[in-house]
């Protein structure tokens, strides 16, 4: 289930001097928008958000504003679809993207929600097959690059004992557009999710193995290395990173120093051993001087100076070696393509002297209301509320409704589908989760993906 934490984003509001005050807030639980009037001036959203979620679960799927009192009590509410800030946003082709070999791409509805694991990202169950996956797809225009890069890259990636799978693209139903992706499940096998903490000295040299291989051989920095994207495998004893969701060319434009792979390793391993963040986030002068003291919940199968001086070693190996500077001057380096541009659309202009011009443009995104009036295609991902699902209730990826009896009579009952979900961990500890961004990342995302376009 999403956190009540990540759950809910304000878009944009249209504040009034003395008020009334409207923002409109995206639910990620249930992929919705809808707006929250309040008869104060509200220079934050956040007000708006708590009302929002004393009803947002009642709520009639159709409705699109809702007016609220300072109290929370509900006063009135419209179904008016001038009201609806849904985004319609861009998928390209599939013939834009070169199949999984040997597979063809999974549609949307042929994946059963088991659980939310955060925006943009959910566990399923691929109904043909009975394979558990992580879903990973948007519907809103904050993640559209985002999702493209992760997808391109992740499948780029040759398979790597360290690196968890990727597994096929994802399309609409009718198989034209591509919507996301699916890999692996690795849910509730993070370090963070063990319920007795537990790390190895080989696992941090499987560690450094993997990062050396993705910055020095293909020329990519994951920048988001956190005891949520380190999976362990029990059965194989070893560890192995997921979510590329932040990853860049080395090199890029789009580095984040402190996001630097050996810091976070380092720091990572640190924390986690010691269970202290008391070291020098712009550089290893504290972390590398220091002698690690294990804290007495967590399991290790080496003295601290141990990690401590595996993880020196590996620092200044990296320090006086070669360095990439650029991406492709590593000698595997992974190249993938920029999206592919939507056909252009005709806008209409009110002049100053009243008359209408028309200007064709290049969009990514525009109101669902406006796609619809234009009779352009709108994908609907639109979901029931997860508390309110009933005993054998299930959604697919579509957001529709099925029950568990349709299901085993259509496609065979899997035990996958049977089990019960693991239990969920916090959300938002970390800045960067799963598919899904936590909500402290938002308004960066959101400049990646104007409404004329991606930047150069």
């Amino acid at each position: 289930m999403i956190s009540e934490k990540d759950r809910f984003y304000a878009t944009s509001g249209d504040i009034t001097p003395d008020g009334p005050s409207v923002w409109h807030i995206l639910d990620w639980d249930q992929r919705r928008n809808i707006s929250v009037k309040m008869s104060q001036e509200l220079d934050d959203e956040e007000p708006a958000i708590e009302q929002l979620k004393k009803h947002i679960d009642e709520i009639d799927s159709e409705i699109f504003l809702v007016h609220v009192s300072p109290s929370g009590r509900l006063l009135s509410s419209s179904k008016d679809p001038k009201y609806d800030q849904a985004m319609s946003v861009y998928y390209p082709p599939i013939k834009e993207v070169t199949p999984v070999e040997g597979r063809d791409p999974i549609r949307r509805s042929e994946l059963i929600e088991i659980d939310r694991l955060g925006p943009g990202a959910d566990l399923v169950s691929h109904a043909p097959t009975g394979a558990k996956l992580e879903f990973k797809y948007y519907w809103d225009r904050a993640w559209m690059f985002r999702i493209w890069d992760e997808m391109n890259l992740w499948r780029r990636l040759p398979r790597h004992p360290h690196i968890a799978v990727f597994d096929n693209i994802v399309v609409d139903e009718g198989g034209l557009k591509v919507i996301g992706f699916t890999t692996e499940s690795t849910h509730g096998a993070s370090l963070r999710d063990q319920k007795r903490p537990t790390f190895k000295l080989k696992w941090l040299k499987q560690l450094i193995n993997v990062v050396d291989d993705l910055n020095l051989k293909y020329g990519i920095q994951h920048q988001n290395i956190s005891t949520e994207t380190i999976i362990v495998d029990t059965e194989k004893d070893s560890i192995k990173l997921t979510n590329f969701n932040v990853a860049v060319h080395v090199g890029s434009e789009d580095l984040f120093g402190a996001r630097d792979d050996i810091l976070g390793v380092s720091s990572t391993v640190y924390e986690f051993i010691t269970r202290r963040g008391d070291y020098d986030q712009r550089g290893f002068k504290n972390i590398q001087a220091r002698n690690w003291i294990q804290h007495p919940e967590v399991v290790v199968d080496a003295p601290g100076p141990q990690f401590h001086a595996l993880i020196k070693e590996w620092q200044d190996r990296r320090a006086s070696g070669p360095q990439i500077l650029s991406y492709k001057a590593a000698p595997e380096h992974i190249e993938w393509p920029v999206m592919t541009e939507p056909e252009p659309i005709s806008r209409s202009y009110i002049m100053q002297d009243g008359s209408t011009r028309s200007k064709s443009i290049v969009t990514y995104c525009e109101r669902r209301i406006d796609a619809l009036a234009n009779g352009r295609e709108v994908l609907n991902w639109e979901r029931p509320p997860q508390s309110k699902l009933a005993k054998g209730e299930r959604v697919l990826a579509t957001g529709k409704r099925v029950e568990q009896r349709e299901l085993s009579a259509t496609n065979g009952t899997h035990e996958e589908e049977k089990k019960e979900a693991p239990a969920m961990c916090p959300m938002g500890m970390m800045k960067m989760q799963f598919g899904g961004y936590s909500m402290d990342d938002m308004d960066e995302l959101l400049k990646l993906c104007p409404f004329s376009g991606r930047k150069a």
